[in-house]
Parts: C-alpha cells; structure tokens; sequence
C-alpha cells in the first residue's frame, strides 16, 4: 500500500473542479483499498462521492454534512447492516438522487425513507432475504436492483409509481410482481401475482420459471412483449382471456419448450383464439401425422426406378460407397479402417480407412447389421439403394424443425413438404443414389454437445462440411454486431468448436486439417471475437461505468493483440500454401473461375460447373419465386433464427447455387414454405363472413369483397402448390429415375432399354483375368471395380492428377505412343464409351452427374456424355502436366472438330481410332449422330490395339494391347549385314579402280 502522504496527493488527481468555482463537485477513490477516509478532504461542495472497491466498513460522519450530494457509491466494501444504520439519521443529504450499496454484506434492506427524492437504489450482490423496509423508501424512485440476493417474496413495492426498471434476477422467489419493464428469468416462480395494478407494463419476462399457468395480467393494456418460454405451462387454455387487455399492443408471445409448445408452436395473441386444450391436442396429434405422411412422401415419390427398372445403385460414385460397403459388413470395422485396395489407382493403390468420409457406410453398414439380427435377410445392395430414401424423409423433418424455430409449425410443416418433392434433392437421393449427398444434418451445455455429435456425424458423411462450419461462425458472429449477444450464444456456439473440432480430428481423412485449413479459421476467428465480447460484458456487471471504460480500453487492446497475433500466425501458416490453404474445390466454389485457370480436373466435373438457367426452373421449380417473399417475411419480426435463415443461411445458399444446386434447396424449401405460410396466414385472416347479427349492407359488401379477393388468391396459391406438385412427381418418374449405366427410350413400341454397360462390364468379369488391369478414363473407375471386379488405373477420387493426366495423355496421343504409356503401366485392357451409332429409336432419357438429358432424334440414339465429348478434358488435364500436349493442335481454327476438316493430331490421336474403328460399317457413311457430322477418317486400322468386344449399341468398346512384336536376333542382324557387305564389294569388284 501507498504511504498516506503519497495518497493523499493521488486523491487531489481524483476531484473534478466546477467551470463555475473553484470548489471541487465529483470525487473519485475507486480501488484505494482504504479502510477509513480520516486522510481524505471532503469538501461540502461535492455533489457525487465514488467509494467503489475499498475496505471500508463504517460511514465517515463527514459525509453527513454534504448538503450538495446527489450520488453516493459505497459498491464493493465490507459494510453490514450495523455499518450503514446511521444514514437513515442523516438530513442534511436528504436530497440525494441515487444511493449504490452493491456487493456489501447487508442481510436487510437499510431505511433509506428519508431520502425524498431518491431516483436510484442498488443493493445487489448482498444477502438479503427480505424486501421488508422497501416500504419506507420514497415514491419517486425509477430504478430499484436487488438481483444476486436471498429474496424469496416480492413485497413493499406496489406504492413505487414512477418505478421502470426493477433487477431481480438470481433469487428465490417464489411469486411474481411486474413493473413497466420487469425481468424475472431464472428464479423459481410457481405463481403470477400482484400484476393488474401495474397497467403501464411494456415488457414481461418470466422465461426459465416453474409456472404453470398465465392469469393476472388481464389489466396490462401496455404489454408489448411477453416472455413464457422454458416454463411447465402444458395448456394454452386461458392465454387468450389473459392478454385480452393488451391486444391492441402485444405484439409477441414467446412460449417455446412448454408442454404446450409440442402441440401447436405458433401462438400469436389473436382476438379470436379461444381454442381449449382437446382442441391443442388434436393439433398436436394432427401435425405428427402430417409429419408421418411427409416423411412416407419423400420416401415414396423416389422409389419410381425401382418400381419402373429395378433396384440397382445408380451414377458412378455410389458404386465405391456399394462396394467399401460390402467389404465392411463381410470383413468388419477393423479390416475396413486398414484396407488397402490394390485394385484401384494402379499401381499406387489407395488406403480406403484414411481417405474415405465413412459416415455413409457406416451407417448402412449399421442398418444392415440391424436388419438382419431382426431376421430380415436384405442383401448389402438392397439396403444401400433404399438408404437415400430413408435419409430424404429425416431429412424433410429436420426442414420442419429448422423452419418451425423461425415462424412456427404451419410454416414448418409446408417446408418439409416442399423439401420432401424438390427435384433438385430427388436428383442426389432417388432409390439407388447412395451417395454422400443423400444424407443431410441440419442454450445449455446439453444440446450443445448433441449439436457438436451432430457436427461430427456430418463431418463423417460428407466432404462439403466446411460449408456448416463457415455458416454457423457467420451467424454467430452477426449476433454479436447486431447487438444480439447473450450467454446462450456463448453456450451453443464455444462447445460446438471445441468439442466438434476435437471430434472431427477423429476422422482419419480430415486429421489435422480440421485446425490447419483456411476453411476452419473463420470458426477458430470467432471463437475468439465471442470469448472478448463475454469477458467484456461480465467486466460490465462488475465494474462501475468509469472503470469498465477503462477495463474495456485494456481488454479491447489485448484483444486486438491477440487477434493480430492470431492472424500473423495463420498468414504466415498458410503463406508457404500456393493456394493459401484452401482446397482445390474449395475456391472453385469461391472463384467459378479458378478450376477452369488453374485445376482443370475440377473444372471437368460436371457439378462444379455454373447450372444453365432452364435448370433452375427445372430443379427449384416454383420456389425460386418465393424465395424472396420468405426472405422478407422473416424480418416482421427478425429474431435470432429468421436472420440465421434469411441473412445466413439463404444468402450464402444462393451465391453458392451457381456451384452445386444441392445446397440451395434446403434453404429455398425454408423460405418458400415460410412465404407460402405467411400468405395463408393472412389470406385466412382476411377472410369475413356473414354474421347474423350483421345488418348493415356496407359491411356486408365490403366483407365480401375481401372474402372473394381472398378465395381467389387462395385459389391461385393452391394452383401454384399443384403444378408444383405435378413437376415434382414428372422429374421424379421420369427425369431422375433412369439409372446412369441404363439408357431408356420411348418409341411407338413402348420403352426400350439399353443395358450396355453392365454388358460391358460382365463381358470384363467373365472374358478376362483376374489380374488385368483396365484403362478408362476416370469417370468409369469406380464401376468397372465394382461391377466387373478389375483393376483400374485410375478411377472417380481423383486424388493424384498425374495418374489422370496420364491416361489423359495416353487418350491424346498417336497409336504407339499411347501403347507405350498404357504397356508401362501393365494394361491389358482399354475401355472407351461412344454414343454417336445409329439405332432405331425415337427418344432417349439419359442422366449425367445427376442431371436429365433427353435426345429426340427420330430413329436414331445418341449419348452425347461419351468420351469423344469428354475429350478436350483429357487434353487440357494432360496438358496441365505434360506439356508436348497443346489443346490447340487439336482445335481447327478455335473449334473442336471430328470431321473432315478436324486436325491431323485429332485424326490420329488413340481416342479418335478407338471410337471411330469400323464405324463406318455401320451406315456405310461413317455419321455420327451425336456431332451430326460424319467423320473425317473413316478407314483405318490398329497396329497396336486389337478390338476384344464392342455391346449391342456400340456404346461400350473394348480394346486389348497387342503384346509387342518379337526383337530380331542380333546374328541375324549380323548376317544381314555381312551379305550386304559382300554384294557390294562384289559390286564395286566389277568396277575398275582409275588409279591403278
């Protein structure tokens, strides 16, 4: 401590001077540690005396004689109740304005009656149990805190009429009694009491109690907000005859977690709701049921090609997750985690355990396992085409959940149908999709770990998880600037980074990524922003307004420190990073334009590509209308889940729709459904009907008015609802039910199949070793491992771009080089898809990457998806790493061409010959009907490559490696050479040599 003379001049910095005088108005001793004032000058002119954070525990009588003081501030000493008793005694400060006894150890209420015109009384933080004494204090008082306390009654408060603010938060009370502004979460209240008489109450919030029922708030004509949620009210009967007083004002009913909040969710304080509980149950009741049917809805409406083909895993992924999953349930977890597959990648092969998301597969591998101790004997296959399915109904449910937080459960409920019919989900999870795409995851300490399971689960199903983790640090971090910030932010939002970081580490394809990533450090960002932003607001609860300006400048400045050590850290960590350490994929969905410039093997997936226009219409339907009116709707109110669903969630959904349309439904669904419920809302509304007691035809004919006006836009609503309906049940049947390796026509004769490809793929399995090795490009990879059980050089993971650019090459060059690359990689076998022969049908419905194509070609079939159109890709990927492959030598004046004006390096090139070989045997003309164009070399033959098989369409050619001619012997070479030799001496013997 500070010797007293060394104090006494500190204490001439602490007084403030009037302009006017010389006399000192304000002083300030915060945090002296003294344990009297005997050393300090009081002068009488002081009219505020600031003693926070000492050790006094006596009153300096001085202070009795401070005729002038308005504010008193004892905060945060050791005074008891003995220690502050001759205040009451005291005239001359009768005029004070505000007296603070904060953090004390009072166990009563001091008698403060004599101040006439007290305006601020604190005594929080102490130990008192009762209220008795209030009574005493004057009636002008505005602000009384009592919060952090023993107080198990509310009494001695019915006289303050000029009241506003009253703090009691943190006690045991028992019973209630509100003022204009009355908050009263968190303690045990069983009981409403003493309310009616307080008619200008504005705001009440009784949240987080024991009550059971709302009465005595009949008379609160002012009631603007009315807090019930957390509570055990388990009836909405009499809710609406509570606030009858206040419909004109009341605005919001927060009534979420309550045993009623089950049955019916959106309680707005309408005049004419008098439901009573059967009628709530039966709502309840009637919304699981609605529930129940949108989840056998979205199960249904995609089993269309199992019910038109057959139950077969479709596109081309699926069949890696089909087959990882076969291996699981015939070898177990601990074989799948340290699987090698030897027959992918070759001859690198591929460590299935740490480069798999295994989320998917362990859970049908679970389903599975569960089904047949249930003796129900599913083969692996059938219950991995059914997966999507069954997730696409969860995951309707979660919509309803989501969208029920933000306004209510009949916007819940419409948004869960949509979702459950939307095409652009039925495209990735229709019977036999078993993809990772199929499945879809959508304050206390409890639910926050369910959220960071939840988080991990997700991590474990589906690479495009780093979306979640920048969306939710986004939300979080927009509460924070809009002033939304509360403990139950901190709670839900700081476990689920830590615990969901730790969890997703777990995972062996993310590792340590999931903390040395560019996508994870928005998360890590604002885990710190939300940790500064807590302190700060405890700092505040603790610290006198003066001091917490200075202990936010400090707590400001270290954050800033830290951030900006923070941020050093994570520039100079990813600066060594070409791509600053972000994935490939990842900032081909921030920049459209960087796969195309940079990844070319990323720029060729069609998924990663910008959707035409005609597929929004196509894919969203009607929804892509509506999504604006939800965005809209959710600001009438805006709370903390309509701008996490408006601002967050939609937003960022729709700049992403131009990479994958997948991630845009969910939120369009969630929007649509929360306009089309708002219309309905108020359409309903609007609605009136003739009375019998109405006599005065002016009401009659303005009523009608509004009732037709209403019908017709009610009408016209439904009709929307049904052509969305009918487009959805179209796309369904018809554009995403034909499975990718099946080709379906209509003709006259009806529907016609074409099956090429697992003929191609059972002529492999039969017709070849076991050991042979297959090249394709690598959109076939994973189903000629599956399907015909062979090894490939490179397949659909496409995790090593020199292994593709390789193929890539092979495909690019002349005939013999291309041997020698495929000979040194051991092939055997080369598979090419083509689709530009004749064949006599009419129309052709074909899906690639997910998406319909349809050929109406009169008497002829075309698979534009063929390799011939793939072709520029496996020059540019090839070129990417060897650069004697230009794209340019392939392009005749900037255009890709097949026919007669293509370029010598086309005409030549081992793609060309593979496709092209004996095409002209088929017509006689060599056209091809997918380039409408016929070709520009038609007769030619192989010199290294001989044709094995080739299916019933021409859509699937297969090709063998000559083996390599046998060498010529070296004597032989030497023979040669020495009769070469011969016959010319002989012949230059015949010749006379001038010079002899």
């Amino acid at each position: 401590m500070e010797p007293m003379e060394d104090q006494a001049e500190s204490y001439q910095d602490t007084t403030t001077v009037d302009d006017e005088s010389s006399s000192p108005t304000v002083l300030d001793l915060t945090s002296f540690q003294l344990h009297d004032l005997n050393s300090v000058e009081l002068p009488p002119s002081l009219t505020e005396l600031d003693l926070t954070a000492n050790r006094l525990s006596s009153l300096d009588p001085r202070i009795e004689h401070l005729s002038n003081l308005k504010k008193l501030s004892l905060r945060q000493n050791l005074f008891e109740d003995d220690g502050v008793e001759p205040i009451s005694r005291w005239d001359e400060i009768s005029g004070l304005e505000e007296l603070v006894l904060r953090d004390n150890k009072l166990t009563k209420v001091p008698d403060v009656g004599i101040f006439k015109r007290l305006l601020v009384f604190d005594v929080s933080f102490n130990e008192i149990s009762s209220l008795n004494g209030l009574s005493n204090a004057s009636n002008t008082l505005k602000e009384l805190y009592v919060s952090k306390n023993e107080v198990a009654k509310m009494e001695e408060i019915d006289h303050f009429h000029e009241l506003q603010i009253l703090e009691l938060g943190s006690n045991r009370l028992r019973e209630c009694v509100a003022l204009e502004e009355l908050y009263l979460s968190h303690n045990g209240i069983a009981k409403m009491e003493g309310l009616s008489n307080l008619i200008n109450l504005r705001v009440l919030d009784v949240s987080s109690n024991k009550l059971t029922e709302v009465d005595n708030i009949e008379n609160l004509s002012q009631l603007e907000d009315l807090w019930l949620n957390d509570n055990q009210i388990t009836s909405l009967e009499g809710i609406a005859e509570a606030v009858a007083g206040s419909r004109d004002k009341l605005t919001t009913i927060y009534l979420e977690r309550n045993p009623c909040g089950l049955c019916w969710p959106s309680m707005a304080a309408s005049e004419n709701v008098k439901e009573s509980s059967l009628r709530y149950a039966f709502g309840c009741v009637l919304s699981f049921f609605i529930l129940l049917l949108i989840g056998v809805l979205a199960f249904s409406i995609r089993l269309f090609s199992v019910i038109k083909y057959e139950s077969v895993i479709h596109e081309f992924d699926p069949y890696f997750n089909y087959r990882v999953t076969q291996f699981l349930t015939k070898n177990g977890i601990y074989d799948f985690w340290n699987w090698f597959d030897d027959r992918t990648w070759y001859p690198l092969g591929r460590v299935i355990g740490g480069t798999v998301y295994p989320g998917l597969t362990l859970t049908a591998g679970t389903m599975w396992r569960i089904l047949n101790s249930l003796n129900i004997p599913l083969s692996v296959e059938t219950v991995c085409v059914f997966t999507a399915p069954v997730f696409s109904a969860c995951a309707s449910w979660a919509t309803y959940f989501l969208t029920k937080e933000v306004k209510g459960a009949g916007a819940g409920l419409t948004a869960a149908a949509l979702l459950a019919m939307v095409p652009s989900y039925i495209s990735r999870s229709v019977a036999g999709s078993y993809d990772n795409e199929a499945t879809l995851n959508t304050g206390s300490l409890f639910y926050a770990t369910l959220n960071a399971i939840a988080y991990f689960y997700m991590v474990c199903s589906w690479g495009g998880y780093t979306f979640i983790i920048n969306l939710i640090p986004m939300h979080v971090l927009l509460c924070i600037v809009t002033g939304r910030y509360s403990s139950r932010l901190y709670i839900a939002y700081a476990p689920l980074v830590v615990l969901g970081t730790l969890l997703a580490a777990l995972v062996p394809v993310v590792g340590f990524n999931a903390v040395l990533t560019s996508e994870h450090f928005a998360s890590f960002l604002v885990f710190i922003i939300i940790h500064v932003v807590a302190l700060v607001y405890y700092i505040k609860g603790i610290l006198n307004p003066k001091m917490f300006k200075v202990a936010v400048t400090l707590v400001v400045s270290i954050g800033l420190i830290v951030c900006g050590a923070v941020i050093a850290v994570l520039v100079a960590l990813v600066a060594s990073s070409p791509t600053k350490g972000w994935s490939g994929r990842s900032l081909s969905l921030l920049d459209p334009t960087y796969a195309s410039k940079y990844i070319p093997i990323i720029a060729s997936v069609s998924e990663h590509q910008p959707p035409t226009w005609p597929s929004y219409f196509m894919d969203i339907n009607v929804l892509a209308f509506l999504v604006p009116a939800g965005i809209i709707a959710c600001f009438f109110p805006l709370s903390d889940a309509s701008s996490f669903a408006s601002l967050i969630y939609s937003n960022i959904s729709i700049f992403f729709l131009v990479r994958l349309m997948l991630v845009f439904a969910p939120a369009a669904c969630i929007m649509s459904g929360i306009a089309l419920s708002e219309a309905f809302d108020v359409l309903t509304r609007s609605i009136k009907f003739q009375l019998p007691g109405l006599t005065e035809s002016s009401q009659i004919d303005e009523g009608d008015t509004n009732s037709e006006a209403s019908v017709i836009a009610i009408f016209l609503l439904v009709l929307l609802g049904a052509f969305y309906v009918i487009h959805c049940v179209w796309a369904a049947a018809e554009a995403y039910s034909a499975p990718s390796i099946v080709l379906t026509s209509h003709s006259r004769d009806g529907l016609h199949v074409f099956d090429d490809f697992r003929e191609a793929y059972a002529w492999l399995s039969h017709n070849t070793e076991v050991d042979d090795k297959v090249a394709s490009w690598w959109d076939y990879g994973y189903q000629t491992t599956a399907m015909a059980n062979r090894t490939v050089i490179v397949d659909n993971n496409t995790w090593n771009n020199t292994h593709i650019a390789t193929v890539g090459t092979a495909m690019s060059s002349p005939e013999k080089a291309a041997w020698e690359i495929f000979n040194s990689l051991d092939v055997k076998y080369v598979l090419v898809v083509f689709g530009g022969r004749y064949s006599s049908v009419a129309k052709v419905i074909f899906r690639e990457k997910g998406q319909p194509s349809e050929v109406c070609l009169t008497g002829l079939i075309g698979y534009p998806s063929d390799d011939i159109n793939k072709f520029l890709w496996m020059v540019r990927i090839g070129g990417g790493v060897f650069p004697h492959i230009k794209e340019p030598d392939y392009l005749r004046d900037g255009q890709y061409r097949i026919d007669s004006q293509a370029t010598p390096t086309m005409l030549n090139c081992l793609m060309y010959k593979l496709s092209y070989y004996r095409f002209v045997e088929t017509d006689g003309k060599g056209y091809d009907r997918v380039r409408q164009t016929e070709i520009g070399k038609k007769y030619f033959k192989l010199t290294h490559f001989e044709e094995v098989f080739t299916t019933h369409h021409w859509m699937v050619r297969i090709y063998k490696l000559k083996p390599p001619k046998n060498r010529i012997r070296m004597k032989t070479k030497k023979s040669k050479a020495k009769a070469s030799s011969t016959t010319s001496s002989k012949r230059s013997g015949s010749r006379k040599n001038p010079w002899h």
